[in-house]
């Protein structure tokens, strides 16, 4: 099957950590962990690291990113040279926010609380794991910490991968190395913080690859991708 090591290998790897972290109590181990090595607070909540140079330049960081691939889409219109990425550019200001969107809407919708909310940590919500808080009507929340957004925002360029893998095929495994160290630079950072599980992040980044792989398949499919090397799971692919 096309693409299934893409879509079995980041579920099986999703669905044993979630065992942990939700069916375990993982999530709660590694809070206590970092909210006791914090000294019983979360310090670092306002520390210039996590929340000034991570959280919001690392917020402004991708923006940027953003912006300038938006504008190289513009001119690749009128420029004989960037034309030839013009499809993959498409792909790329479509499925960045596409990541981050959804990400947004379910922390709208899903209700869960953060760390720093819980009562053991210094709030005064109760602690439930959030798949019971989403299959149990009786659990009630207010919170809007799941999935993990920060996250969502350097995971969601899983996209530059997807486009590595077509337009500059060596360069693909060490820009999705990259994603995922942002990723997770900007995970741990609100963990440490006190605004995230762990499992909010893994949630995040499985979104992300996924509405990335989705929209990169329709553009494949779609024969959108022009100028293109399709690689898909084949016996051709040097993976």
């Amino acid at each position: 099957m096309p693409y299934s090591r893409w879509i079995l290998f980041p579920v099986i790897i999703y669905l044993v950590s979630i065992f942990y972290l939700q069916g375990l109590n993982g999530d709660y181990v590694i809070a206590q962990i970092i909210y006791g090595a914090e000294g019983g607070s979360w310090v670092l909540k306002k520390h210039w690291l996590t929340e000034t140079l991570i959280h919001k330049w690392g917020h402004h960081l991708v923006i940027a990113l953003y912006i300038s691939i938006m504008g190289i889409y513009v001119i690749s219109f009128r420029n004989k040279r960037l034309s030839n990425y013009n499809s993959g550019l498409k792909y790329l200001v479509i499925g960045i926010p596409l990541g981050t969107l959804i990400v947004s809407l379910l922390k709208h919708v899903t209700h869960i609380s953060c760390p720093w909310d819980l009562t053991a940590f210094g709030g005064d919500q109760p602690y439930f794991p959030w798949v019971r808080s989403i299959l149990e009507s009786n659990i009630k929340e207010s919170g809007q910490c799941f999935p993990a957004g920060h996250a969502s925002s350097a995971y969601t360029y899983f996209t530059l991968f997807f486009f590595s893998r077509n337009y500059f095929p060596d360069y693909a495994k060490t820009v999705l190395l990259c994603v995922l160290f942002f990723g997770l630079i900007y995970g741990v950072s609100q963990q440490l913080r006190g605004a995230h599980f762990l499992s909010h992040d893994l949630t995040s980044a499985l979104i992300c690859w996924f509405s990335s792989l989705a929209l990169w398949i329709y553009f494949s499919r779609e024969n959108t991708l022009k100028k293109s090397k399709i690689l898909i799971d084949s016996g051709e692919e040097n993976d």
